[in-house]
This record gives structure tokens, sequence and C-alpha cells, in this order.
């Protein structure tokens, strides 16, 4: 079985990104919205001002207590819109439990969603167009399947989560790169069945060990994004897997730098 490491991909991006970011005449910032302080967003947090310290760009991290008001939140992200000196803006998620995701996400201008989230981002790429800011894991799942040269076209495309940060995002952007796709999650009839069918097969459902050897059919590409994959069981029939960690989490980061750099140049 192929590993198909993600870290690899993600330094290539890094070294390009670096020398992209240093020929700008002004410094690139990213504004950093987190509201709590959850210990799985302050691990990612973190991860991102590492890598934006290798890059160049400046953070601007904004924390707010989690019994903070909607209103709050939405008003920091309009002072951030209007700010000519912020080139994207990330909303950490989850959002405690009250807050409307959605509603705060729409505030943000879609020209600095470096998230990709926005309605009128998530628009542009269900109608196929790869242009765009695209959510960053999905993107980054294109990403490693091109460098290890794995086909999308015509291909069988199973997603396992619906998810608007990934599943919906994996499963538009491979229907664009021209796959079959079907969406599944843990309550769908015949899981296994329908997974096993699959050249590519993306589990983003979050439920460890999900995806087993009934899952799993021989030289199946499988991208790990939710740490699912059973690796005893389906590492002699697999063809490829991303681990966990180290291969679709150091690429959703890169992207994320990706979008910021195409955001720069949207926002000049």
């Amino acid at each position: 079985m192929k590993i198909l490491d993600g870290k690899i991909v993600r330094d290539e991006i890094l070294a390009r990104l670096k020398k992209e970011f240093a020929k700008l005449a002004e410094v690139t910032k990213l504004a950093i919205i987190q509201v709590g302080a959850r210990t799985d967003s302050n691990t990612y947090v973190r991860q991102k001002k590492i890598f934006a310290e290798k890059v160049g760009v400046v953070i601007e991290h904004l924390k707010f207590p989690e019994n903070c008001l909607p209103a709050e939140i939405i008003e920091k992200i309009n002072v951030l819109n209007a700010d000519e000196s912020i080139h994207g803006i990330i909303l950490q998620l989850p959002l405690p439990v009250g807050f409307n995701t959605d509603e705060i996400f729409e505030v943000i201008n879609p020209n600095k969603d470096v998230d990709g989230l926005t309605a009128k981002n998530l628009s542009r790429l269900s109608a196929g167009d790869l242009d765009g800011l695209i959510p960053a894991t999905a993107k980054g799942i294109l990403k490693i399947l091109d460098y290890y040269k794995i086909p999308i076209v015509g291909k069988r495309a199973t997603v396992i989560g619906r998810s608007r940060l990934v599943g919906k995002p994996a499963a538009l952007a491979l229907e664009a790169r021209g796959a079959k796709v079907t969406v599944g999650h843990r309550q769908t009839e015949n899981l296994a069945a329908i997974a096993k069918e699959a050249d590519i097969l993306v589990s983003a459902a979050g439920q460890k060990n999900l995806v087993g050897k009934d899952f799993v059919s021989p030289g199946q590409t499988i991208i790990d994004v939710g740490n699912d994959v059973d690796l005893a069981a389906v590492k002699d029939i697999a063809g490829a897997l991303t681990p966990t960690p180290g291969g679709v989490g150091p690429m959703t980061v890169a992207c994320l730098f990706e979008n910021l750099l195409k955001a720069r140049i949207i926002n000049r």
C-alpha cells in the first residue's frame, strides 16, 4: 500500500508561497477570529501561526470569550472587511453552541474568505468553478491526488461525511474535476457496500475505525480526513492511503495560505 504523505506536498507549497509572499511590496495579514478556547481550536490556530511565520505572513489573532455575543463577532468582521491592511479572514470552527455559524460566515467579505465557506464561494464551487477560493481541505485533497498522479476524471468517488467544512466541499471539488460522486454518512444504509465500490474513498466522519475491510476494495485510494480508517484492517487491501496525522492535515493549512495569496491578489 502506498502512503500519500501530505507533508511532502505541503513543503513544496510552503517553499513556493514563501517566494510569492516575499515578492509583494507590503506584508500580508491574516485575521483569525477564535471564540472560546477549545483545545483542538488552539492546536489548529497554532499550526496556522507556525506556517504563517515560515512564509512571512502576519497573523492578527482575535480572541473572544465563549460567552460573548454574536453581534460582537459580526461587528469585528465588518471592521476587518473594511480594513485594507487585512487580506484574509478566518473564523475558527466550531463556534460555541448558540452561535449561528451560517449567519456569521455570511458577514465575511467573500474576497477575504480564505476558508472558502461563504455562500458565494461555495456557489462557485458547486457550479464547477475551481478558480475561486476553494475550501482548504477539499483543495488539499485534490492536490494530494494530483501530486501522486491518482486519476480523478471518470472515477467513482464516495465521500463519507456531509459537513459544510469538509464533506460537502470535498464532494463538490471531486465532481468539478470529473469524478462520479456519492455522498454518504454514518446513518446511510449499506454504507460499507457503497464505499467499497469507489475508486476514491474520502472519509470525513470523525469516527475512529469506522472504515474497516468491509469498506475497502483492492487498489482503492483512501483519503482519511476524519481519522476514520482502521489501518490494520485495510493496509493489505487498499492501494493508497493518507496517514493520520501527516496526510490531509498539513495540506489544509498550506491550502489556506494559497487562498490567502489569491485573496491578496483579488483585493489589490
